[in-house]
Parts: structure tokens; C-alpha cells; sequence
């Protein structure tokens, strides 16, 4: 929650899951809903990436545009 928020970098990461997960309800995809949990996740494990915060985050979002790179791809060639 909000409250629990204790630096700067802690206030940016809610900020960057909460616009994730807002854009995921405005264009209703599944994807950028599944992408948010997975930064909230990370976000909350810490771990080793406690120096870059968002090291893992980065990582979740090149496999994600990755991902609907290649699914795109498919989609033009099965048209």
C-alpha cells in the first residue's frame, strides 16, 4: 500500500506498476494485467536487483514486447 512506501525509488516503483495495471484495464488486455503482477512481484521480492530496482522489471518488459513482437509476426503470416 501507499503507506508502506518508504523511499523515492520504493514511490516510483508503485507508480510504474499502478500505470501498468491502469493502461491494462484501459485497453483490456491480459497481457499488460499479467505483466503488472509479475512487476508487482518483483518489485516486492527486491533480491539481488536492490541496487537497480528496475533491473528485473526491465527484463519483464523487453520478454513482454518480445513476446507480442513474435506473436504479431505469427499473426502476419498465417493472414
Amino acid at each position: 500500500s501507499v503507506s508502506s512506501l518508504r523511499t523515492t525509488a520504493d514511490l516510483a516503483n508503485f507508480e510504474a506498476v499502478r500505470f501498468v495495471r491502469n493502461l491494462a484495464r484501459r485497453e483490456q488486455s491480459e497481457a499488460l494485467a499479467q505483466l503488472a503482477r509479475r512487476m508487482a512481484t518483483a518489485m516486492r521480492a527486491g533480491g539481488s536487483s536492490r541496487n537497480d530496482p528496475f533491473a528485473k522489471v526491465r527484463q519483464l518488459i523487453t520478454d513482454m514486447i518480445s513476446k507480442l513482437e513474435s506473436d504479431a509476426q505469427s499473426d502476419a503470416t498465417h493472414k
